[in-house]
């Protein structure tokens, strides 16, 4: 009988692929990583800078120029050749009356074909149109009814003053019914009367500031006119006024300034102006003399405007990192230096046996009374401190609120107490230099209702 042989079995070598762990490892270190990351909490910073806001209060004020209202020299049907608020020069063609109809009916009906206008007329409105388009802001939405009215307007007037051209050319006949009237000095051409254009900073009064039942008359909605109505006014000189009732606030801050700047609400353009002030019964009144875009507003009675007061200058932080916190408030005197070094803390009564004990604290700020402020984590309520050398006693027990920003310069969260000098909705001003504050370059929390108090900052 043969021997069997003894079968042995092979195990092919393993080749392990370093690579391939490299990766497994680095992966698996990315994964931890990255789950640290969205289950930790984050600390946004903000480096405190320099910088400066400023307070706009908003008004409504009357507006004054020297306007001349023109009444017609005739009865009859009236056309007009001028864009509204545009400049005319002495001599220009302003408007006309047809006593019969008979020219008034062709010049009217010449506004509705626009087809005979030039290749620079077409151009002149498109420009306008594109000049609107570039400078619409949304804050300015209703000075788009004005523009409407002031191209209808300008497509009416070059219209029927080229309609006018032609009939003074073929068909006007030397008859007396049709009257062509001139611009009697130069100026800005309204179309509207309002009863306010004999006012002046010297004769204006409360009543007149009052723009609830305000109306104006437009003209150009007449078809005929009767001798001696009002048809046009002039404003002959570029100087006008924007009067506003100042409160005593408003008055105090102004009273030493000759110039202020003034924004206008219509379509956020600013402009300087002198100042004075008139007082009628005990109420001030605050006049804005200004010398230059008169013509900008010249449509408008009363407009509203931002004046920019209360500007301030230091540090500015987001308000998002200010919180508020409460403190123990200790005379000073009660503080003394212990453990032989520099912190300042608190001798506390032990009521058991009398015995006293020095508790460090944290000071964050002093006020005018010289009360220290200092965490309601470094005592409790109602416990008795000691006074050095003395017999005096003080029960902790009065609180103070502190507004203040977490300092992460050492990489947790301390309370900095600090002073808003001004403030709008996004950014508070500081002062500089404060105890116990904070300091240009500073690093804090952006966002005060993330972190706490000690907390560490990752």
């Amino acid at each position: 009988m043969k021997k069997r042989s003894k079968i042995v079995k092979y195990h092919k070598p393993i080749h392990i692929n370093i690579g391939i762990i490299i990766f497994m490892v680095i992966l698996a270190y990315l994964c931890i990583q990255c789950l640290l990351y969205f289950t930790e909490k984050h600390v946004r910073i903000y480096e405190v800078e320099e910088g400066q806001i400023s307070t706009d209060h908003e008004y409504t004020g009357l507006v004054l120029r020297k306007e001349k209202v023109v009444s017609a020299k005739n009865s009859g049907y009236i056309n007009y050749y001028r864009q509204e608020s545009s400049k005319i020069g002495k001599g220009d063609s302003i408007y006309s009356i047809d006593e019969n109809g008979k020219y008034f009916k062709l010049i009217t009906a010449s506004k509705e074909d626009a087809s005979s206008m030039t290749n620079e007329q077409l151009q002149d409105i498109a420009d306008d149109i594109y000049g609107y388009i570039n400078t619409y802001t949304n804050t300015a939405y209703s000075g788009i009814y004005t523009f409407k009215s002031q191209l209808n307007s300008k497509l009416s007037a070059v219209l029927s003053l080229e309609e006018l051209n032609k009939l003074n050319d073929e068909s006007i006949d030397s008859s007396s019914d049709f009257h062509i009237y001139t611009a009697i000095k130069d100026g800005v051409v309204e179309y509207y009367i309002d009863g306010y254009e004999a006012i002046t900073p010297q004769t204006f009064t409360a009543d007149d500031l009052n723009a609830i039942n305000y109306s104006k008359n437009d003209l150009t909605t007449l078809e005929s006119v009767e001798k001696g109505d009002a048809v046009y006014k002039l404003i002959t000189n570029e100087k006008w006024n924007l009067v506003i009732k100042s409160s005593d606030d408003l008055t105090e801050k102004l009273k030493d300034e000759e110039y202020i700047q003034v924004k206008f609400l219509k379509d956020d353009v600013s402009v300087w102006g002198s100042i004075s002030f008139r007082q009628i019964d005990n109420e001030n009144y605050l006049i804005i003399t200004f010398q230059n875009s008169m013509i900008r507003y010249a449509s408008e009675r009363f407009l509203s405007v931002d004046i920019t007061l209360d500007e301030e200058s230091g540090l500015k932080i987001p308000n998002s990192a200010i919180v508020e916190k409460k403190f123990f408030k200790i005379p000073s005197e009660y503080f003394i230096k212990g453990n032989d070094s520099d912190d300042l803390g608190l001798l506390v009564k032990n009521t058991e046996d009398n015995s006293t004990s020095f508790v460090k604290t944290t000071i964050y700020y002093e006020d005018e009374n010289n009360n220290y402020y200092i965490d309601e984590n470094d005592i409790t309520a109602g416990t008795i401190i000691v006074k050095s050398s003395s017999n005096d006693t003080y029960t902790v027990k009065s609180t103070g609120t502190l507004s203040g920003v977490y300092n992460i310069n050492k990489g947790y969260a301390v309370f900095k107490q600090i002073e808003i000098k001004s403030q709008n909705e996004e950014y508070s001003i500081i002062a500089k230099d404060t105890s116990y504050g904070i300091s240009l370059y500073d690093h804090i929390a952006l966002d005060s209702s993330t972190i706490s108090e000690g907390e560490l900052v990752n």
